[in-house]
């Protein structure tokens, strides 16, 4: 169910993103942005229900909220483009690097998953381009529009895609990884005694 949440959140981010110009910003830009975050904090549980652990709630009271009503006030009181894309890129690169962590971690179960490592060193990078650009955007005193002209502009969306894209197929990269390992341990077993043949 968290999978399935963070796919169609992500859908609805690209949705909302294609329709700038043609719906306010509120629902374009921000909204686009609230699911992009929502959907990696449901891979980030997701990845932790995976592991048999139960949902941290503390990521939507520290991590998802405080973002949300941040990207919210600082669109509709004051309209600082810039500090969104901080705050944004910086709650998505502590979700990436949760996920990530938790990632790199041993397996809890005793089934190996060969996924686990390219999928965690996939988020770990993501996380860091997402940090860098917190960090670019701060130091030159302002990120170019998402959707302007230019190399910038380009490179940003790309970066975005990327980010998502990545995201979702490490996650399915960890479940075709444990359908795998589980196969192979079934290959290995007899089915009525129960232990290796």
């Amino acid at each position: 169910l968290h999978g399935v949440i963070a796919t169609v959140a992500l859908g609805l981010s690209w949705l909302f993103f294609a329709l700038e110009g043609t719906a306010p910003e509120l629902i374009t830009m921000v909204g686009a942005n609230v699911m992009y975050l929502v959907a990696m904090t449901f891979v980030y549980q997701s990845v932790r229900l995976f592991d048999g652990a139960q949902p941290d709630r503390r990521v939507y009271l520290v991590v998802l909220l405080p973002a949300v009503l941040a990207t919210l006030g600082l669109r509709s009181l004051v309209d600082a483009y810039s500090a969104r894309v901080v705050i944004m890129s910086l709650a998505l690169a502590l979700l990436l690097a949760l996920t990530a962590r938790r990632l790199f971690r041993a397996a809890p179960r005793s089934m190996r998953n060969p996924a686990r490592r390219p999928a965690a060193y996939w988020l770990a990078i993501t996380g860091a381009l997402m940090l860098a650009r917190a960090v670019a955007t701060v130091v030159q005193g302002g990120a170019p529009p998402l959707f302007g002209a230019g190399a910038a502009a380009n490179l940003l969306v790309a970066l975005s895609v990327m980010v998502a894209l990545g995201a979702v197929f490490s996650y399915f990269l960890l479940f075709s990884g444990r359908l795998t390992a589980e196969l192979e341990l079934q290959a290995h077993l007899d089915p009525l005694a129960g232990f290796g043949a």
